[in-house]
């Protein structure tokens, strides 16, 4: 055979008939007529119609009766269980005439009655020849059968069911003889029918039915079980065994053929391996060879009696041999590598390890142990070409130390190039590899490692740049670094290698906004030192096209003042609505540095009001800029700076020009000018003269405090002021000559009042009056008189005023006068829990404060919270305690007068001034002219808010009302009228207040008196006839006239004048 020129090598051990003679007692006198595996299972079906199955344990085995005569074929499915099988039975009728059937099995279902696998159908064959061939599609939908006759029989349908099988009938030629092998594979193209004659080979494509395509593969055939299927190959489906060779098909045509020569009697796959059962003329045996076809070797060669079938389970291959049953046990992987390694066939170690899919460490060291057994044995190409293999896995540096010899540097490249390509390579490798080339002075190397265009880049641009520049292959460094935009390295090239600005500005104008940005920002300032004009014009363009604020900028023309004046102007030009008050300020600071010929210039800058004024105010000043000062001052309101700078400068005429122009706005500053002007050599008594007038016209200091000024003054004089104090000595005689008068007025006003109260108290009273105060229609009876001399029908006083004991007219006026003595009385006791506070509180500052955030000095409603807070403070003064809790909820004077000129709205507050207020304001206005108490308390309005009941309306106890009737006898009835006199209870709190009882009533109020006793007189009412009707007001007072019988409802105990 000419595979002897293959190498030998013993991977298989042989195991002599595994199963102990225990096959040879089953099958008896039986003969195995044939063989198949799967599922965990091998299965033998013999000439006595038995099925065999062999279990793994002991390879014991399970028989059923399949078939009356023979079996004939067998196949078990790799996917499921089923197992199709060929064979004969009995006719029904004759025993002697056997009849072929197609019977399927579930070897994965086992019935549990029998023990045995799952029956699934049975199908009776229709042929008049035997069946010599059988192949089963693992997709469970096709069975085709070979017969002796040449023919083919296609079933399509599910294999485990009989019914809705449909049957084709193909044929192989005309004068074909018997089948001797099919098979059914599916590939990228459809799925193939293989079939093989003793003359043919043929495919059919029956991937559509009944559209089966027949294609002549070749014209020589193959005896009977050397034809099988091939599952691992892609490019290999069918292959036939002949004498000369074995050959392999696809569905087109014949791919290739090993010339394994000699008789064959069996062809088997094993895995990788394709299996031989071979003998030669006068052996008796045969001869078992296992072949590895992808990578030429022979793995076993063996002799054994003669071969029945070969068959494969449990990873293991199995030789049966006159009813005996032999295994071929494949060795490990690791101990078929250390064979091959003791015989350095490194390059067959490689092909197993990945065939078995070796892992890649594995793989790395059998690489590395090719690698070394080349490199000993002086085949340095090789040796590189298996440690390039290594790459990822093996250090780089276990390889570069041995070829640093320099008589080996063309290898070391080679490795350092794949090393670059792999992308494992590091700073370290890539200049090594360079400076290999750049030492060597091979520049063809060095510009197809870094100037191939056809390729990636697979090295490190920045170390590949570097390592140029430092070796001076500056047009290497810059082609490399433009080629790959390297924007930076460009730059730095030519600028600090090469010298060449205009190439670098001419390079960076042609780049993107954002690359333009960058660089501008690191090599700007270089430059702009050497090539000014031009850096100026692409900084601008650069902040014209958007993206860059002009401010980045601005550090790049620090050392060229008239660039960077340049710079800024045009940037102003270009954006002149969008530009941050940091490029006006930074402007104003270069052209406050060229003063003063750019002095227009720094004016007309800040009146475009863009510059920060606080900061131009200082930069103004470090440059003592007058102009740009003056006008700062005056734009930012600091008018007595404007007032200092030019009493500094001498110049006392502008000083006092200053005064006059914001004096209005600041009068303070007329204040300053008196302190700061005399001390002026300069400043004359006129200049004096006018600041004392002002001062002194508008109050804004005292006389003490304008000589208390110019003492602290050098140059201040008594002349200067000599005037001013006589003049306002003279004005203050006329203030207190004023205050005389006043105070002699009130003096007789005062007792003006109080003899009208005596008189009110102690003499009598007349009342003329003869028309109603309300209504103005003639008075009759019944009527009311009170003592402010007002008049009113009955009935008009309880339509005109809610309560009937108090003077419609001047219910407003009395109302108004006790609010205002509730509000002082409430503000007086406020204040003194406030003044209480004060003196004892640590910090006092704090406290007014939070007296003014809590409204005390606003009345705000809040109130009640700050007097009881201060209550709670002063549990020490009971008496104070006790003022401050009756006089809670009540207005204050301040809140009143906040109101004061109102007019009368829907809410209805509002607020007076105090009496004393009210007489200085009148003084003032008129005083010449006597206006009473009466007059100035009757021009307040008369709406005032019900906040507070009628009874507490009353001034005193001493308020009298009398209900009296008007006759024509005034006189008369007064003096026949019966008289009774009562004293009022003599205490000390208000009786008519209803919303505490015993809130005191302070002596303190001016408007307060002792209590006196009222004499009450109850004048009887004269009707028509002018008589009397009661002698005494004990009855009901508005009972019916004409009824001497009490009124039901009336309650003589509940009259209040009883």
């Amino acid at each position: 055979m000419s595979n002897f020129q293959w190498r030998r090598f013993n991977f298989f051990e042989f195991s002599k008939e595994v199963q102990g003679g225990n096959l040879a007692e089953l099958l008896e006198d039986s003969v195995v007529t044939t063989t198949t595996s799967g599922r965990g299972h091998l299965i033998l079906g013999d000439s006595s119609g038995f099925l065999h199955y062999l279990g793994r344990n002991d390879l014991t085995a399970t028989t059923l009766r399949i078939f009356d005569v023979a079996v004939l074929h067998a196949q078990q499915l790799k996917q499921s269980g089923i197992c199709i099988l060929v064979g004969l039975d009995h006719h029904p009728s004759d025993p002697n005439i056997s009849i072929p059937y197609l019977k399927a099995y579930n070897s994965d279902k086992i019935d549990p009655k029998t023990g045995h696998p799952n029956y699934l159908r049975s199908s009776k064959i229709a042929t008049n020849s035997d069946v010599t061939a059988l192949a089963v599609h693992e997709n469970q939908n096709l069975i085709a059968l070979g017969f002796g006759d040449g023919s083919l029989q296609l079933w399509r349908g599910d294999v485990s069911r009989g019914r809705g099988a449909r049957l084709k009938n193909l044929t192989l030629g005309m004068m074909e003889t018997s089948v001797t092998g099919i098979a059914l594979r599916t590939g990228a193209q459809g799925t193939f029918l293989y079939a093989s004659s003793q003359n043919d080979v043929y495919s059919f494509n029956v991937t559509t039915k009944d559209k089966e395509i027949k294609v002549h593969l070749d014209s020589k055939g193959c005896r009977k079980g050397l034809a099988i299927t091939v599952d691992l190959m892609s490019e290999t489906h069918f292959v036939v065994g002949r004498t000369d060779a074995v050959y392999c098909y696809n569905a087109e045509c014949c791919t290739h053929c090993y010339a394994f020569e000699g008789e064959k009697s069996n062809l088997y796959w094993f895995r990788n391996y394709l299996v031989i059962a071979s003998s030669s003329e006068g052996d008796k045996d045969v001869v078992i060879s296992i072949f590895d076809v992808q990578n030429k070797f022979i793995a076993y060669s063996g002799e054994v009696p003669k071969v029945s079938a070969l068959l494969s389970e449990w990873g293991n291959l199995f030789v049966l041999s006159e009813n005996k049953l032999y295994v071929l046990i494949e060795k490990d992987t690791q101990t078929k590598l250390d064979i091959l390694f003791k015989k350095n066939f490194y390059d067959i170690a490689i092909k197993i390890a990945k065939n078995q899919r070796y892992d890649a460490d594995g793989l790395v060291d059998i690489f590395r142990q090719y690698g070394d057994h080349l490199y000993v044995k002086g085949d340095y190409s090789g040796a590189i070409d298996n440690y390039c293999k290594t790459i990822g896995q093996l250090e780089p540096s276990y390889v570069i130390r041995r070829f640093l010899d320099a008589q080996r540097i063309d290898n070391l490249t080679a490795y350092l190039q794949v090393l670059h390509r792999r992308g494992a390579a590091n700073e370290d490798h890539t200049t090594l590899l360079l400076n290999c080339y750049t030492k060597l002075k091979d520049e063809d190397k060095l510009n197809e490692f870094i100037m191939t265009e056809d390729r990636e880049v697979d090295f490190d641009l920045d170390i590949a740049i570097k390592v140029c520049r430092q070796a001076g292959y500056f047009e290497h460094a810059l082609a490399l670094a433009k080629k790959h935009e390297k924007h930076d390295w460009v730059l730095k090239i030519q600028l600090e290698d090469r010298k060449n600005y205009s190439q670098a500005v001419e390079y960076i104008s042609k780049l993107d906004p954002l690359s333009v940005e960058k660089s501008l920002r690191k090599y700007g300032s270089i430059l702009v030192s050497v090539l000014p004009e031009e850096t100026t014009e692409m900084a601008v363009e650069s902040c014209k096209n958007g993206g860059v604020l002009p401010e980045d900028y601005i550090h790049l023309f620090i050392i060229k003042p008239k660039q960077m004046v340049t710079y800024l102007e045009k940037i102003i030009e270009l954006e002149s609505d969008e530009v941050s008050p940091q490029i006006y300020n930074t402007l104003l600071e270069y052209y406050l540095a060229l003063l003063p010929e750019s002095e227009v210039k720094v004016l007309d800058l800040l009146r475009t009001q863009n510059c920060n004024l606080d900061q131009a105010l200082i930069l103004c000043k470090n440059a003592s800029c007058k102009s740009g000062l003056l006008y700062l001052y005056e734009k930012k309101r600091i008018y007595d700076e404007i007032l200092v700078y030019h009493v500094r400068e001498g110049d006392t005429r502008n000083a006092l020009e200053t005064c006059r122009k914001f004096g209005d706005e600041d009068r303070q500053l007329w204040v300053s000018a008196l302190r700061l002007i005399p001390n002026d050599p300069n400043a004359t008594s006129e200049i004096m003269s006018e600041i004392l007038e002002r001062i002194e016209s508008l109050k804004l200091m005292s006389p003490l405090e304008v000589i208390s000024t110019l003492t602290s003054t050098s140059g201040a004089t008594l002349g200067l002021v000599r005037d001013y104090l006589l003049k306002y000595i003279e004005s203050e005689q006329q203030v207190i000559d004023e205050n005389q008068r006043a105070i002699t007025e009130y003096q007789a006003e005062t007792e003006k009042i109080k003899n009208k109260i005596d008189s009110l108290e102690n003499g009598p009273i007349v009342f003329q009056c003869s028309k109603c105060s309300a209504c103005s229609k003639p008075l009759d009876l019944p009527s009311v008189h009170f003592l402010c001399k007002h008049s009113f029908h009955k009935l008009c006083v309880a339509s005109f005023s809610d309560n009937e004991n108090e003077c419609p007219v001047c219910f407003s006026e009395n109302k108004n006068i006790l609010d205002i003595i509730k509000s002082q009385e409430s503000n007086k006791t406020a204040h003194e829990a406030f003044h209480y506070q004060l003196e004892t509180a640590q910090d006092g500052f704090s406290l007014v404060a939070e007296y003014f955030g809590r409204g005390l000095f606003r009345g705000d409603e809040d109130l009640l919270s700050i007097i009881n807070e201060a209550a709670k403070n002063m549990s020490h003064d009971k008496s104070i305690l006790n003022s401050l809790s009756n006089n809670v909820g009540l207005q204050s004077e301040s809140r009143i007068r906040m109101g004061e000129g109102k007019s009368n709205g829907s809410s209805g507050v509002l607020s007076y001034s105090s009496e004393a207020r009210l007489r200085l304001d009148q003084g003032s206005m008129n005083t010449n002219k006597n206006v009473s108490e009466s007059r100035l308390r009757s021009q307040a309005p008369s709406s005032v808010p019900q906040t507070v009941s009628d009874a507490r309306l009353r001034l005193n106890e001493g308020s009298k009302v009398s209900l009296c009737s008007n006759t024509s006898q005034n006189s008369n009835a007064s003096s026949q009228g019966s008289k009774s006199r009562k004293s009022l209870p003599e205490n000390d709190f208000n009786p008519f207040d209803e919303e505490d009882s015993t809130a005191p009533f302070d002596k303190k109020n001016p408007f307060y008196s002792e209590p006196v006793a009222c004499e009450v007189t109850t004048l009887k009412v004269i009707d028509s006839s002018s008589q009397l009707k009661q002698e005494e007001a004990s009855g009901n007072p508005f009972g019916n006239d004409d009824n001497d019988e009490k009124d039901d409802d009336y309650d003589e105990s509940l009259n209040p004048f009883s």
